[in-house]
């Protein structure tokens, strides 16, 4: 589902060779989230964080839901990049 509910919000764009690119950088991304839920679970909401992208895309705020999405990306980031320091 989670994949799926990213994939909807990138399809929106209209191109399919985007789509396509975030669908591949999505599943590589994958199996580095999974290592990292479990350090990282308690510490952020990620619900929230997908209502917040999905209000605005739904409300027609398209800087909102690139702002919200972006912040979304870089919480992630920082945590798989923090687990897998610390598991060397």
């Amino acid at each position: 589902m989670h994949r799926a509910y990213h994939i909807e919000l990138i399809g929106a764009c209209g191109s399919r060779w985007l789509t396509a690119y975030c669908e591949h950088l999505n599943d590589l991304a994958h199996r580095h989230r999974q290592l990292a839920i479990s350090a990282a679970y308690q510490q952020r909401n990620e619900l929230d964080e997908h209502r917040e992208i999905m209000d605005s895309a739904i409300t027609g705020d398209a800087d909102a839901a690139v702002s919200a999405l972006a912040a979304h990306y870089r919480r992630t980031a920082g945590i798989i990049l923090t687990t897998s320091t610390a598991l060397g």
